[in-house]
């Protein structure tokens, strides 16, 4: 294929943009002929979650990749951490998110993931009143001019 052609083709593709509703669709359609597609599952329960809003249908994605047998163990950190800052993003309480982080303990004791999820479990109220809404507290008023005050040159004994 020539230069031209690719330079052309190239310029077709990147006018194309696909929503996060196309992508889900599609995304759908690729795990209903493959529904061993991992990667698909995974940005699958990613858009679930941040872009439908639906924390429900991505830990039931979530759930499907955590089932998987014969699955790499840092796959596995991967989407249970996944789940539980989509939990987070979601607004879930302490427990919830506290529980998915157990079940990633439990799966690998001993190991380093699961220290890693016991040290994320101290910090997890941090964590999640970190992403609170907090309150906006309306400050005094101040003077536009943040430089110099102008004015003349202080004279006399009391000039500094």
């Amino acid at each position: 294929m020539s230069e031209d052609r690719l330079l052309e083709r190239l310029e077709k593709l990147e006018g194309v943009v696909e929503t996060p509703e196309d992508e889900v669709a599609r995304l759908v359609r690729q795990l209903e002929a493959y529904p061993l597609d991992t990667e698909a599952r995974e940005r699958l329960a990613i858009l679930y979650a941040d872009h439908c809003g639906r924390l429900d249908l991505a830990t039931d994605q979530f759930e499907q990749l955590l089932a998987a047998p014969h699955t790499a163990m840092r796959d596995v950190v991967r989407w249970f951490n996944a789940l539980a800052d989509a939990q987070v993003r979601h607004g879930l309480d302490y427990d919830a998110v506290r529980a998915t982080l157990q079940r990633l303990m439990d799966r690998f004791p001993g190991l380093a993931p699961a220290e890693v999820a016991r040290q994320r479990i101290e910090h997890l109220r941090l964590e999640l009143k970190g992403r609170e809404q907090g309150r906006t507290i309306k400050m005094g008023t101040f003077e536009r001019d943040l430089g110099l005050k102008k004015g003349p040159w202080p004279t006399g004994p009391n000039r500094p």
